[in-house]
C-alpha cells in the first residue's frame, strides 16, 4: 500500500500499519518467526546483499522485543553482517493508547536500560511518527540523567 503511495495513516486505518505488524510478532511463535526471517535473509543473501540492519521495536512490549532478539540471534549464522537495532518509539502500543507519555517513560526505564549486552544499536524514534510528540520523541533521544547512563 505504501508503494502505491497511501500514507502510513491510510494504511493503518485499512488495518494494515505498525500495529498490525505487532500484532503479528506479538502471536507468531518463535520458530515461525526465525523461519520466516531466514527465508528473507536468503533471499537477501542471493541477490549479493552483505549488510542488513534487523529491526526490532514490533513487539512494543518486554515479552515481543526479547523474542525478536532471539530470532535475531538466532540468525548470526548467515554470511552477512546483521545489525541489531531497537525501534521502540515509532508508535504507541494499544495497551498505552493515549497514553504516548507512559509509553515513552515505560520504554527509556525499562526496556533501554534493561538492554545492556543485547546487541541493539539503538535508533530509537522515528522522525516522521504521527503517534509521539516531539517533546516525547526527544526524551528518548536525551532521557533524563537519572536513566541517561544506562540508554
Amino acid at each position: 500500500m505504501r508503494l502505491a503511495g497511501r500514507s502510513y495513516h491510510q494504511i493503518a486505518e485499512a488495518g494494515g500499519g505498525i500495529l498490525a505488524s505487532v500484532r503479528a510478532v506479538r502471536e507468531m511463535p518463535i520458530r515461525r518467526l526465525i523461519l520466516q526471517a531466514r527465508q528473507t535473509l536468503n533471499a537477501c543473501i542471493q541477490h549479493g546483499t552483505t549488510t542488513l540492519e534487523a529491526k526490532s521495536g514490533y513487539g512494543l512490549d518486554e515479552t515481543g522485543e526479547r523474542k525478536a532478539l532471539r530470532a535475531v540471534r538466532a540468525l548470526q549464522d548467515k554470511p552477512l553482517d546483521l545489525i541489531p537495532t531497537y525501534l521502540g518509539a515509532h508508535t504507541v502500543p494499544p495497551e498505552y493508547a493515549g497514553r504516548a507519555d507512559a509509553y515513552v517513560h515505560w520504554m527509556c526505564s525499562h526496556i533501554m536500560p534493561a538492554s545492556g549486552g543485547t546487541g541493539w544499536q539503538f535508533s530509537p524514534t522515528s522522525t516522521t511518527s504521527a503517534a509521539l510528540s516531539l517533546s516525547s520523541r526527544c526524551a528518548v533521544i536525551s532521557p533524563p540523567p537519572a536513566i541517561s547512563g544506562s540508554c
